[in-house]
């Protein structure tokens, strides 16, 4: 029989750091695994954030 540990003080994964564009979120959604990983967050949420993010990329350019 094999036994195995996780270590409890492992990171937790941030959306913000896989979801840079609609694409990457649309195949998380599509595997599954954005189920898995962030079930509370919906596209509403990540499509605000990436606004804010793009916004702010663009006035920095300009």
């Amino acid at each position: 029989m094999i036994h195995a540990t996780v270590p409890t003080e492992r990171g937790k994964l941030d959306w913000k750091d896989l979801i840079k564009v609609k694409e990457d979120y649309d195949n998380l959604t599509k595997s599954g695994m954005m189920y898995v990983y962030f079930p509370m967050i919906s596209w509403k949420e990540v499509d605000e954030y990436l606004k804010s993010v793009n916004g702010v990329k663009e006035n920095n350019i300009v």
